[in-house]
């Protein structure tokens, strides 16, 4: 199911009205963004698609690239992650970005053990 089956047009959450939320690029911008702000995750804890790493994930034939949305940090050096986050459409079932973002967050806490995953289910 997506988000829209959920919520009826005139909804709002804490940050914005549901209406702004059309794309996946919306929910990042007018959602995520606002919520780890509100977290503390200020741009010197976070890296964003543009700078996080590729990894390949899975096995066999299901085995792909994947670069998450955001990795929030607990440190200003980023080299601690909590948060490994995958934003999706209101259209888009937001269980689709559950498993490769454990997957990644799993990559971490091999290396690190330290990594929690988190995906924003919201609903429209």
């Amino acid at each position: 199911m997506t988000l829209n089956h959920y919520f009826s047009p005139e909804k709002k959450n804490k940050y914005c009205k549901i209406t702004n939320l059309r794309n996946e690029s919306d929910v990042e911008q007018f959602f995520v963004i606002k919520l780890l702000e509100e977290l503390g995750f200020t741009q010197d804890f976070l890296r964003t698609k543009a700078t996080i790493e590729e990894k390949k994930l899975g096995k066999g034939k299901k085995r792909r690239v994947y670069r998450p949305d955001y990795i929030a940090y607990i440190d200003k050096n980023q080299q601690k992650p909590v948060l490994v986050i995958d934003a999706k459409s209101p259209n888009e079932s937001p269980e689709s970005g559950v498993d490769d973002a454990q997957l990644y967050a799993y990559l971490f806490e091999k290396r690190t053990r330290r990594a929690t995953t988190y995906t924003v289910l919201y609903r429209n």
